[in-house]
């Protein structure tokens, strides 16, 4: 990315300091990440959790089942409305590479140790992506971090909504928009219909809440060089990795589209209050002072007190308006606005984005939780928060030991955090996958006749 001289220069005067006194390397902080996410599943480890956890265990077990049997076209699931078809149901990862997982380590183990390679794929794509956008190799890392063990992957690992682990690749895919986009990476251009396809394989719910928001940020990436000679063709290119991608999808999107027929799952358009999503990014939910319409995980996007200071630091010195962060916080702004819902309660016409969503696309109609959308966001609010604390540790206000203590304040609450709601909030005893393998015998008949 592009410095000013007077960036460059303080960069330059103090760079090799504040990473002499940034601590721990990038995977050091990797580590720490992933042993707040595995260890309450080690500490527990066969013990099935409440929430959706039974609920998955036994996807998982009668998917695994079915692998064995080998015929999916009549695969179903008793335990889904009276008995509805598996391979159309959006929580199950029929054909997901986690499937490995489940098999090696059952489909209680399997769906702790799921999160592990997502993790990582998301902390490498934040990292590398904070680093084109000008921060230096340890605070991107930190940041790499923040994204890792944020609020919306704290919510839903902790009510066990497993396939959300598919967000961490949007960093990822960032990264091939940027490539395909600036640079026409043919390199990128292969990997993209897989990179596009992987998250919505394991999760169905990231084509609508992901996928579009991916391809727009590529048109916003590529807007600059609309003009120049190779433009059309980068777009004809991207396209086509679309369509490939959307070509790999429909082996399950088919039979989805078809379940959530049979299935509706539609509600009316439901207007959430901006604040439960803003104030979010500074408490932890436990700590808001007003309610909140729905479950608090829903809502969970804290970075915490000190993160959340050096974000407003960052839009005080306008770092969103320099020039390459443009399509990120576009991107944001677009998210944001989406995550906020419905217009309807106020008896307005329907024009609010979400509301467009719903009227024009098919799908969106079942999507009861916009607030979700605002996922998109965090890549963008955490550069400007990197960016904006760099800067303050390049212009000398901070000595070593007092960037530890702000980074500790910044990282060790989510951390553990972090930690506390996955060990403390999970773990129970459930019924319906106990139920399940207490009647395996018989089930596997059934299937099998």
């Amino acid at each position: 990315m592009k410095e000013s001289p007077e960036e460059v220069g303080a960069a330059g005067a103090h760079g090799a300091g504040s990473e002499a006194a940034g601590g721990p390397g990038p995977w050091t902080w990797f580590a720490l990440a992933a042993t707040a996410t595995f260890l309450p599943f080690l500490l527990n480890w066969g013990v099935i959790g409440v929430a959706d956890f039974d609920q998955f265990a036994t996807f998982n077990q009668i998917a695994l089942w079915w692998h064995a049997l080998g015929d999916y076209r009549v695969a179903w699931d008793p335990f889904l409305c009276g008995g509805a078809t598996l391979v159309g149901n959006p929580q199950v990862p029929l054909f997901h590479p986690n499937m490995l997982l489940y098999r090696l380590l059952g489909p209680v183990n399997g769906l702790g140790a799921s999160f592990l390679p997502w993790m990582l794929g998301g902390f490498w794509g934040m990292w590398k992506l904070a680093q084109q956008y000008g921060l230096r190799r340890i605070p991107a890392a930190w940041i790499a971090t923040a994204f890792v063990v944020n609020g919306f992957f704290t919510g839903q690992l902790g009510s066990m909504h497993v396939m959300y682990s598919a967000f961490y690749l949007l960093p990822i895919l960032f990264l091939l928009d940027r490539a395909v986009a600036q640079r026409g990476d043919w390199h990128a251009l292969a990997v993209l219909p897989f990179a596009l396809a992987l998250p919505c394989l394991y999760n169905h719910h990231f084509i609508a809440y992901g996928f579009p928001f991916v391809v727009a940020h590529f048109a916003l990436e590529l807007w600059p060089e609309r003009r120049s000679p190779g433009a059309f063709r980068k777009l004809l290119l991207y396209a086509l990795g679309v369509v490939l991608a959307l070509g790999i999808l429909s082996i399950f999107l088919l039979p989805s589209f078809s379940w959530s027929s049979e299935f509706p799952r539609a509600k009316p358009g439901e207007f959430e209050n901006p604040l439960s999503l803003s104030q979010m990014l500074l408490l932890p939910y436990p700590l808001i002072p007003f309610e909140l319409q729905h479950d608090p995980f829903e809502r969970y996007y804290a970075l915490g007190p000190v993160l959340f200071l050096l974000f407003l630091v960052g839009l005080r010195r306008r770092i969103f308006a320099r020039e390459p962060l443009r399509p990120l916080v576009v991107l944001a702004v677009l998210a944001f606005l989406t995550a906020i819902g419905s217009l309807e309660p106020f008896g307005l016409p329907p024009i609010a984005p979400f509301d467009l969503l719903k009227a024009f696309v098919p799908g969106y109609q079942a999507i009861r939780v916009p607030s979700r959308f605002f996922i998109v966001a965090i890549p963008a609010i955490l550069l400007i928060t990197g960016l904006a604390w760099q800067q303050l540790v390049d212009s000398g206000r901070f000595g070593p030991r007092a960037q530890r203590w702000i980074l500790a304040g910044a990282l060790v609450p989510l951390l553990l955090f972090h930690f506390g709601y996955l060990q403390f909030s999970l773990f129970s005893e459930a019924v319906s996958y106990t139920h399940l393998r207490a009647h395996e015998t018989a089930l596997r008949i059934a299937y099998a006749g």
